[in-house]
């Protein structure tokens, strides 16, 4: 199975993303395009930074090679470096509501971003971003989405956070999320 067969993504580098007219063509290509992933890249940008999107299996063999490769990535990272996505485990015990809370995977989650130099931003709003229902008798539930960064990064974007809506991680600048 081919998990990329209905996938596609989009890129657009632009001058004056903000712009009225940006703005419209955007709407237009993603109206047009349907992309699930739309990657807008800016020439005039005050900074640089790298982007790591993650999906963590949750079968741990698979998991282990991901982490060899946050690795790798790290060894030729020069700069500011913000991972997000699916980690597919929590790291803390208060993360965990029902089911199994996995100390060995979670410590082996920390060690990673130990290694890797990352350090977790943490959220504000909905606790949990992983939900499960069995019949009617438990209710799981867990924060296994994040946004983790190194240090430059997180110095370059003092008034960044996470903020977590119906389960999906929303990586906002505090002027932004007055609008």
């Amino acid at each position: 199975m081919n998990i990329f067969s209905d996938f596609s993504v989009l890129s657009w580098n632009v001058r004056g993303a903000s712009s009225l007219r940006s703005k419209r063509h955007f709407r237009e290509l993603i109206s047009g395009y349907h992309p699930n992933l739309f990657v807008l890249l800016e020439t005039h940008t005050q900074f640089i930074t790298n982007l790591s999107a993650v999906y963590a299996s949750p079968i741990l063999s698979l998991r282990v090679r991901l982490w060899d490769h946050l690795n790798e990535i790290k060894s030729h990272i020069g700069r500011s470096w913000v991972v997000i996505g699916d980690f597919n485990e929590g790291i803390h015990l208060s993360e965990t509501l029902g089911g199994h809370f996995l100390r060995v995977r979670a410590m082996k989650s920390k060690e990673v971003m130990e290694t890797c130099s990352l350090m977790d931003l943490g959220f504000k709003g909905q606790k949990y971003t992983w939900h499960i229902h069995i019949y009617v008798v438990m209710h799981i539930a867990k924060r296994l989405d994040r946004v983790i960064v190194n240090c430059d990064w997180r110095m370059q974007f003092l008034e960044v956070f996470v903020e977590t809506l119906c389960g999906r991680q929303l990586l906002r600048d505090a002027l932004v999320s007055e609008v």
